[in-house]
């Protein structure tokens, strides 16, 4: 069993006796725009570095809007408002992506996560309207991990100096009463500071030309929840392997490999039995270990 150590929008105290805050207004439910050319969901004034995540709790990126219940006959997962994704940039067609990102500070937990172990979730929901056959079905949720300072988000996006950089895709149905769940699970390296997070929508069957660029396109519940994973802490070469639980009352499975990458297996089954062909038998035999200490919850509100 993971140990939780803080979850989006309530404050945990963690292992190290710090506390950090996960995404702001995952639910959308605060709506303010930003003022001049575009509508933004969150922020309130332009970020000094544009329309990048450079700051700490702030919606920002390509055109979208948070909207209410019923826009285009599709519901809110919950509460009264989700995220609309317009456009691939403030107002005109350009590139294939609508991106909303925003970034999370991390520094109150240096401690732990420079302990190894720390799994970031993300979570979020998407839904659609059924449109037509040229209507986008694709979203992609990711995460981003820095060292650095978020201030310096465009060298760092620009130089590729990410300890992380992850995304998936997801390829919605076509059915606006259902809300489809998107999420991923991945290790925090040592030295993390701050994750930005990836939320779009792809044009990925009609690049459009024109506004609008998405027929309906939304997104609702956003969470981004940390985790303490168990912790090998020694390997000895006389048969012992010790490792540090972030759970005392749970139950864990220590688990073998020939590589380093897997697969990794709890039993002796492949070593039982052997049925030789010849004279030389070759098998793959324990040489890596790693700790499996149950599963990541489910996502919030699932």
């Amino acid at each position: 069993m993971t140990k939780i150590l803080w979850k989006s929008a309530v404050c945990y105290v963690s292992a190290g006796g710090l506390c950090a805050q996960g995404i702001i207004n995952g639910g959308f439910e605060m709506v303010e725009t930003i003022t001049g050319t575009g509508t933004h969901p969150l922020s309130t004034t332009v970020p000094t570095c544009g329309y990048v995540p450079c700051t700490f709790g702030d919606w920002i990126g390509d055109g979208s809007l948070v909207t209410t219940n019923g826009t285009q006959g599709v519901a809110t997962r919950t509460g009264n408002g989700m995220l609309q994704f317009l456009s691939t940039s403030l107002d005109r067609a350009s590139g294939t992506g609508c991106d909303i990102w925003q970034s999370v500070d991390l520094s109150g937990e240096a401690e732990a996560i420079d302990q190894g172990g720390i799994i970031a979730r993300v979570c979020a929901y998407v839904n659609r309207v059924e449109g037509g056959p040229t209507t986008d079905s694709a979203f992609i949720l990711g995460l981003f991990a820095s060292g650095g300072d978020v201030g310096n988000w465009v060298d760092i996006a620009v130089d590729g100096d990410w300890f992380l950089r992850t995304n998936e895709v997801f390829v919605t149905d076509s059915d606006p009463t259902t809300w489809e769940r998107m999420t991923f699970s991945t290790v925090l390296p040592v030295g993390t500071r701050f994750v930005s997070l990836q939320l779009s929508a792809k044009e990925n069957v009609r690049d459009n030309m024109s506004l609008p660029e998405f027929d309906g396109h939304f997104a609702d519940d956003v969470s981004l929840d940390l985790f303490q994973a168990p912790v090998i802490k020694t390997s000895f070469g006389r048969g012992k392997l010790r490792f540090k639980v972030p759970d005392t009352n749970a139950t864990y499975t220590v688990e073998w490999a020939h590589a380093p990458k897997g697969p990794y297996l709890s039993t002796w089954e492949p070593l039982r039995e052997i049925h030789p062909e010849g004279d030389l038998v070759e098998v793959d035999v324990p040489s890596f270990f790693r700790v499996r200490g149950g599963e990541i919850p489910s996502c919030p509100n699932q």
